[in-house]
């Protein structure tokens, strides 16, 4: 257990330093792109890479998350994987770059076609460092992969900068895409450390597949119905409010499912380990998930109250819509969050068939939330996605207490300190809102927010989570 405890700790402070320099790199260089172009261009892009994350997922076939969660797992499997993963890269980026046109035409932008052409490339670049990840997040090894990915980031940072202010417009954005690609692919290729080569066995594919394409299936399935939203904006609306949109969305999920993600990344060999004895699994679940909950509160809360701020000094006038779909897209991040965290879990026991089934669920009444609010304006449209997402998070709840063997409170324990601070803040910040506007805009009022919010986080932690917190910082933040 203390051998285990130690990975797990040293491999959060990497996995961690990883995705805050990936945020950081991409955030300020993606926010310096966006004042240059502009809300339409970005929109453009944005349309262009949801087809792209379909067809990354399509090519992936879930193998990553196979070899992540099998406790044994031989080098023809891996080669297996890998060869399966470059051929189906190579097809799904030719299908990309031949329905480029019929894309372009579709939502009326002529200039979409040679976004799509150009991005196309990254499938296939990107299928060949896909296995590599998994291997060295499988064994704990982020530190090799903040050591391979954070100088290629920074590399292409710098290009992209350059390209911009050069007078590229649109088209340095893509190219930063695509030489991100080609650069981390060919790095994790030779320096990661596994020796990965071009095998195809029949056999393999046949333990690999089956529980792949159930994981394939669920990510393929979680990304359409997010990315839909920009489809169905950029169609419905305009390629200007899809920018707009896009730009707070990036926010969002860079304040709360990136984050969700790397304690994800981390804990996801640990659980899998764990699955074979429910004690175990139970106390672990018990111990992480109350400061899931709390964390996410915390930067939902924050993102709330600085928003417009944000906006506006990142970004300029030019940006400022943006601040009220952050709002609301911050209270989306905090359930999406902890329903990445069930899902984990449900990954983590080898429920492929469980998982996807209740993904189906989530993105049905999203879905059918999405297309019914779709004429009252995208305001009410996030609304709706916030009430289908925290449906989905309370099925989830009902689904996992029969695993874990406990009661639904017990199931949902865990996370209520979190959820009804979250709306004491609303309602909070919904009287200031109609009865003290003259004082909403200051920023010494949404400093007092953000201090509340964190005083009340301390304070449930004292009160209720103080055995935890010590149990976390014996065995985790001091090691």
């Amino acid at each position: 257990m203390s051998k285990e405890v130690g990975a797990v700790s040293g491999s959060l402070l990497w996995a961690s330093s990883e995705k805050v320099c990936q945020f950081i790199i991409g955030f300020l260089v993606t926010t310096i792109l966006a004042r240059e172009i502009g809300p339409s261009a970005f929109g453009l892009v944005a349309l262009a890479i949801v087809f792209e994350f379909l067809f990354l997922y399509l090519m992936e076939s879930g193998l990553s998350q196979v070899i992540i969660q099998k406790k044994e797992i031989n080098s023809n499997e891996v080669n297996t994987a890998f060869t399966l993963n470059v051929l189906l890269g190579a097809v799904f980026t030719l299908l990309f770059f031949f329905s480029a046109n019929l894309l372009a035409e579709f939502f009326n932008q002529a200039q979409l076609t040679d976004i799509i052409k150009i991005l196309s490339i990254k499938i296939f670049l990107i299928s060949f460092s896909r296995i590599h990840v998994a291997l060295l997040e499988k064994h704990f090894n982020f530190k090799r992969l903040v050591c391979i990915s954070v100088p290629v980031r920074i590399s292409c940072g710098i290009l992209a900068i350059y390209l911009v202010y050069s007078g590229f417009g649109i088209w340095s954005y893509i190219y930063y895409n695509v030489a991100q690609a080609a650069l981390l692919s060919t790095a994790l290729f030779l320096f990661s450390g596994y020796n990965v080569k071009f095998y195809l066995s029949a056999e393999c594919l046949q333990k690999l597949l089956p529980l792949g394409i159930q994981f394939s299936a669920t990510r393929l399935l979680n990304t359409l119905s997010e990315k839909i939203y920009y489809i169905v904006i950029g169609k419905y609306y305009n390629v200007s409010t899809l920018g707009l949109f896009q730009r707070a969305d990036v926010i969002r999920r860079s304040s709360s499912e990136e984050f969700s993600t790397i304690i994800n990344r981390v804990f996801f060999p640990l659980f899998s380990k764990k699955s074979s004895s429910s004690f175990d699994f139970l106390e672990a679940y018990k111990k992480v998930a109350p400061f899931y909950s709390l964390f996410f509160f915390l930067t939902s809360a924050i993102i709330i109250s600085l928003s417009d701020f944000l906006i506006h000094v990142l970004l300029g006038v030019e940006w400022e819509q943006s601040s009220m779909f952050l709002k609301f897209l911050s209270v989306l991040g905090f359930i999406n969050s902890l329903n990445l965290f069930l899902a984990m879990i449900r990954k983590s026991t080898g429920s492929g068939k469980v998982l996807l089934n209740e993904t189906i669920f989530e993105r049905i009444i999203r879905l059918v939330l999405l297309f019914s609010l779709i004429g009252h304006g995208l305001i009410a449209v996030i609304c709706g996605q916030i009430f289908g997402s925290l449906c989905a998070f309370l099925l989830r709840i009902f689904s996992l207490k029969s695993f874990l063997r406990i009661s639904y409170h017990q199931a949902l324990k865990p996370f209520l300190s979190g959820l009804v601070l979250l709306v004491m803040t609303l309602i909070l910040y919904g009287l200031n809102y109609f009865y003290l506007y003259e004082y909403f805009n200051l920023l010494l009022t949404r400093t007092v927010f953000i201090l509340i919010a964190i005083c009340c986080t301390c304070l449930v932690v004292k009160c209720f989570y103080s055995s935890e917190i010590n149990y976390l910082s014996r065995n985790f933040f001091k090691k």
